[in-house]
């Protein structure tokens, strides 16, 4: 394990998990096994930058995660957890995330969900943005590419729109389903990018039972559609959905 790997577990687990209401860590949970089965299909396909969730090496953080007394506050996010995640355009899998130190905002908010969640700690939100992802709790989301920039609902808005933007101004779910969406979306363009359509369309629709009218996920689809009027329909519905993207 690299030194940059293991500054990263140690920060992790001295102050993301912090507070936890118990020490034990939970078992292995259905968000995990989702996780993994979205990554098994990716390293199936030879995907570069996907591995399968290490389960022990998760557990392993939880544990030391679980006996922490200090609160998982906004600064201690930003001065010594933050910093150590590297942002990585193309890692997308939380498993690769955790193995190799860096990850998108989408990787590193999947293990932030995990590991509150293997602590006990309250339920923790996935804000979901045109292109981007935050986890949250309390109403405060913190931006896991730009040092744990706490943030809330209203920067959001505003920054990206949201007023002009229907399908981001409602609520979509579970924390579960909207980050399996996401993966699944992420896989999706994946497999268009190896020109592998077929996998691509099985990806993205997969993505949209969980993400209904996702704007990206319709759009990307339709570059796979074969049929003309199907791809315009697609276009129509992410443009509906989403009038700002273009």
């Amino acid at each position: 394990m690299g030194q940059a790997l293991r500054h990263f577990l140690a920060a992790l687990g001295i102050l993301l998990l912090a507070g936890c209401r118990s020490a034990d860590p939970v078992e292995s949970s259905d968000l995990t096994s989702r996780i993994r089965a979205v990554e098994a299909n990716a390293v199936a396909h030879a995907l570069p930058d996907w591995s399968i969730l290490d389960t022990n090496a998760l557990d392993s953080l939880a544990a030391a995660l679980g006996h922490q007394p200090h609160p998982c506050s906004a600064q201690a996010l930003q001065t010594a957890l933050f910093p150590r995640m590297a942002p990585s355009d193309s890692i997308h899998s939380p498993g690769e995330a955790l193995r190799t130190g860096r990850g998108s905002c989408l990787a590193l908010t999947c293990l932030v969900v995990l590991l509150r969640e293997r602590c006990h700690c309250g339920g923790t939100d996935a804000f979901v943005l045109p292109g981007h992802v935050a986890p949250g709790w309390n109403s405060i989301y913190f931006e896991t590419l730009r040092q744990g920039t706490p943030r809330d609902s209203t920067f959001y808005r505003s920054h990206f729109f949201l007023s002009a933007r229907p399908w981001y101004g409602n609520p979509h779910g579970r924390t579960d389903d909207i980050l399996i969406g996401l993966l699944w979306h992420d896989l999706g363009l994946a497999f268009a990018q190896q020109g592998n359509c077929r996998s691509a369309s099985e990806a993205l629709s997969q993505a949209l039972k969980l993400l209904p009218g996702h704007p990206p996920t319709l759009l990307a689809l339709s570059r796979c559609e074969q049929d003309p009027a199907t791809r315009l329909q697609l276009e129509a519905k992410a443009l509906l959905a989403d009038p700002v993207m273009r």
